[in-house]
Formats: C-alpha cells, sequence, structure tokens
C-alpha cells in the first residue's frame, strides 16, 4: 500500500528532469526486475575492457564497485542485501508486476558500493562521492554511521556542498549531543541526521534522537525487497534515511533549481509536528512528502518571506 501524500507528491513530480541519486553503501542487485529500470546507465561507457569517458573506471556502466575495485557493484546476497534493500525503498518501481513500489519510482539509482556487508573503508567512501560529483549525483543515502570521526570524510562532504547527504541517525539507542554518529553529525548544511521512528510517533528503540536529528521519518516494519526479490519488512535509521532520501528526489524533482541546502531546509520544514517527537528531533515532527513538495515548488515565495 502506497502512502496517499506519496501518491499526491508523485502526480507533481511527474515528467521532471532526471535526478540522480547514490547509494553509498554496500552494493545492490541492479537486475532485480523492480529496480533495473532505474539503475544508472552510463551513455558513454562500453563493456569492452576500456575506459571510454577516461574517468578513470574501467567498464563502469552502472557505478562503480570501490570496496573491490571494480566494475560489478552487485557480489551476493550476503554482501549486498543491505544496499539492496535501501534502493528499493527509494525508487522501486510501481510497474505492474512488481511487489512494491519505492517513494521516487522515477529517479535514478547510482550505486556507490564501499562496503562489503558490514566492512568498509572510509578512503573508499571518498573516493566514491567524488566520483559520483563527477557523474552529478547531488544526493547521497549514507545509511551507515560510526562513532568515530573522521576530519577527510567530513572535508570532502564539505568540500562538495552541491550535495545534499542524507545520513541515518546510528544504532545506539542514545542521544546524539552525548553519543555522536558520523556522518550524520557533521555540523554541515549539506548533511541532513534522520531519526527512526515508528508508526505511533515514538523514536524507535536503537535508533539515535535528540537535538542533533533533524528529521524523523518511518523506521518501524519498512517494506523492502532482497537481492532475490522477496519481500521483506525492517526498519532501524537506516530505512528511515532512505525513505528520507526517496522525498529530497521528489523535493529535486519538483524544483530543480534547489541546492543541497535549500532542500535539506524544505525537508525540515515539511513535517508534521508529533507531541512524542518534541525535542527528540530538531524539527519535532516526521517527514511528510506532500508537504515537502508543496514547499519546494513555493521556495521561491517562501524564501522571500524569511
Amino acid at each position: 500500500e502506497v502512502d496517499l501524500n506519496i501518491l499526491k507528491a508523485w502526480e507533481i513530480t511527474k515528467g521532471s528532469p532526471e535526478v540522480l541519486v547514490g547509494i553509498l553503501d554496500t552494493g545492490l542487485q541492479i537486475e532485480s526486475p523492480a529496480l533495473s529500470a532505474s539503475i544508472y546507465k552510463n551513455p558513454v561507457e562500453k563493456q569492452n575492457g576500456r575506459d571510454d569517458d577516461q574517468n578513470g573506471y574501467i567498464d563502469d556502466l552502472h557505478g562503480w564497485d570501490f570496496f573491490g575495485g571494480s566494475a560489478s557493484v552487485f557480489d551476493s546476497y550476503l554482501h549486498d542485501h543491505h544496499g539492496t534493500y535501501l534502493a528499493s525503498i527509494i525508487a522501486a518501481s510501481h510497474a505492474e508486476g512488481s511487489p512494491m513500489a519505492g517513494i521516487a519510482p522515477g529517479v535514478t539509482i547510482v550505486p556507490l558500493k564501499f562496503m562489503s556487508g558490514s566492512s568498509g573503508d572510509l578512503n573508499d567512501a571518498i573516493a566514491a562521492i567524488e566520483y559520483a560529483h563527477a557523474l552529478g549525483v547531488r544526493i547521497i543515502n549514507c545509511s551507515w554511521d560510526s562513532t568515530n570521526y573522521n576530519a577527510k570524510l567530513e572535508a570532502v562532504m564539505k568540500r562538495y556542498g552541491d550535495i545534499l547527504f542524507v545520513c541515518s541517525a546510528g544504532k545506539y539507542d542514545a542521544d546524539l549531543a552525548r553519543t555522536p554518529v558520523y556522518p550524520a553529525c557533521f555540523p554541515l548544511e549539506n548533511v541532513l541526521c534522520v531519526a527512526a521512528a515508528d508508526n505511533r510517533g515514538n523514536i524507535c528503540e536503537l535508533s539515535g534522537y535528540g537535538r542533533e536529528a533533524d528529521v524523523a521519518a518511518p523506521g518501524k516494519d519498512i517494506l523492502g525487497l532482497t537481492p532475490d526479490g522477496s519481500v521483506i519488512y525492517s526498519g532501524g535509521s537506516s530505512a528511515a534515511a532512505a525513505c528520507v532520501t526517496g522525498i529530497a528526489a521528489l523535493v529535486k524533482s519538483a524544483n530543480p533549481a534547489l541546492n543541497a541546502a535549500e532542500i535539506a531546509t524544505v525537508l525540515k520544514a515539511g513535517t508534521k509536528k508529533l507531541n512524542a517527537l518534541q525535542n527528540q528531533v530538531m524539527s519535532g515532527g516526521i517527514i511528510d512528502a506532500y508537504e515537502c513538495v508543496k514547499k519546494a515548488e513555493r521556495w521561491e515565495e517562501i524564501s522571500r518571506w524569511k
């Protein structure tokens, strides 16, 4: 079942220019029938063992595996289920026969594999961000976290201030002011920190929360796909961040002129206020796709009021 507000947001964004969304995570199953139409296809590169577009990556038809150093962005169910699940939340097709619809099925997903299972090197994440920026990706989902601050990662996210990084609030059931997680807690205007909420509007167990979190999004029993096409229900701040990434893509579709900081502002303003979320997230509310898209359409008018 698709949320009515998401359906209304779809109607507004029909026929919008292509929006590229990077999934900086594990690999993902690009041959999944529900995802294949949404996967990035390099218009220049051919599978011929040569670097046709001269970007330093040979045969990168559908993104790149920075973890393994190859063009294969899917290796196995075990190691690449997380990225597949996130991609389905963001952009699974709603065509006939698909078991589910993503939040923004018209956007283009760019696989940026820097993890295998739960292992990854932040130097590979940095290389992936640089690669994505060159492709024109301006929204990147980061559904992973570390309690270790990394100055190089913060610097590259700051350098590419025209990319919106939608980041999960972590899995430590702690106030982020006391137990910060990164990259969600980098103090950058193009980084959005997303906490997970349940269907009663309460912060989910194990999700980070507090004034360092910008918004809450659905994060309990969220429908998604596995690499073999099975439907599962999972959750956490990873799923919540993917929900917000999908809505960010709808916002960008509704108003392509918005920059990363402006999209972040729209997302924080486009929330439904809930008593349970007061002092749990900065916005005091849970994300609302339709409200976000309406605010994106009226951005020029709204920004004049400030």
